[in-house]
């Protein structure tokens, strides 16, 4: 007792996965899109990155 265990990895099979996963990538996108000047859009799964330099999108 007393011990919190917490999944590495996404399980497979349940019913709920693509919410929690595009929760978990709204959190990470906005602390970039708060802290950076690349511009990105997202559908899903799916991303672009966009800014003038190619060089910063490396």
């Amino acid at each position: 007792m007393g011990k919190v265990y917490q999944y590495r990895a996404m399980p497979f099979v349940t019913q709920h996965s693509p919410i929690f996963f595009a929760q978990a990538l709204a959190m990470v996108l906005t602390k970039i899109r708060r802290e950076s000047d690349i511009k990105i859009l997202n559908y899903v799964e799916d991303l672009l990155l966009l800014h003038q330099s190619k060089e910063r999108l490396r």
